[in-house]
């Protein structure tokens, strides 16, 4: 265009209220956008580090109803967590994370999830990155193309989006637990752990992981309210 992009950028808070308002050339404008919303979304908070992150898993959330019951998304959203979080949790930490994994796939919404899970199953699939190499086989899908056109699901490169985000949990985590799944075989089927309670979940990761008095941070408000990103009380936000 040869000219300069005028932009307007609101930074919202963790009820999504408007906070700040600026307009203005975006070169110019948005780092003093950031750093409002640097301010919101890094809280210091954590004097020790914790050894244990419990949650809970909706079905609807973020991307859509299926969130919370779609195995790859699943994933995604147990990684989202890692990613707000690891500041404060130890190397080898444990997460519990109640979901109903009932099978739900939203095949509408997400119609080549389905495949990309059950080819996660076959042989050659030990991580997420050995499914790298379908990515161009599953972005030229011309029946998932059309549903991504006229049906309103997601283009079928998103699932990739997603589960390279979701390596993150198995990389930086000794154990996930899902704990209450109606279907844990698809929970087991991407490398999680199943209990059906919080506390037999705890009590093996106590004796496999994290030792018998763990320090646990627990977030009753995960996925209900927009997040903020966890940070030790003397980190130096200064250039996050």
């Amino acid at each position: 265009m040869g000219h300069p992009f005028f932009c307007c950028d609101a930074v919202l808070d963790t009820y999504s209220r408007q906070i700040a308002i600026f307009s203005g050339y975006a070169k110019v404008m948005q780092p003093a956008s950031w750093q409002v919303a640097n301010k919101r979304t890094y809280v210091p908070f954590a004097k020790e580090k914790y050894d244990v992150m419990v949650f809970g898993m909706p079905q609807n959330f973020h991307y859509g109803n299926g969130m919370g019951t779609n195995p790859i998304q699943m994933m995604q959203a147990l990684s989202a967590q890692v990613i707000r979080h690891k500041r404060v949790m130890k190397e080898n930490c444990v997460i519990i994370c109640s979901s109903i994994c009932n099978g739900y796939f939203h095949d509408e919404r997400w119609p080549y999830l389905r495949e990309l899970y059950e080819m996660f199953q076959h042989d050659y699939m030990n991580v997420l990155p050995d499914m790298d190499r379908y990515g161009e086989y599953f972005a030229t899908n011309q029946e998932y193309i059309r549903k991504y056109r006229f049906c309103n699901a997601f283009h079928p490169f998103h699932g990739f989006s997603m589960m390279s985000c979701g390596h993150i949990a198995e990389m930086n985590t000794a154990a996930i637990y899902i704990v209450g799944a109606q279907e844990p075989g698809i929970a087991r089927g991407m490398g999680l752990k199943t209990r059906a309670t919080f506390e037999e979940a705890l009590q093996d990761a106590m004796k496999k992981y994290v030792g018998p008095n763990p320090n646990i941070l627990a977030l009753p408000q995960t996925f209900k309210l927009g997040a903020v990103h966890l940070c030790m009380a003397d980190d130096d936000l200064s250039n996050v």
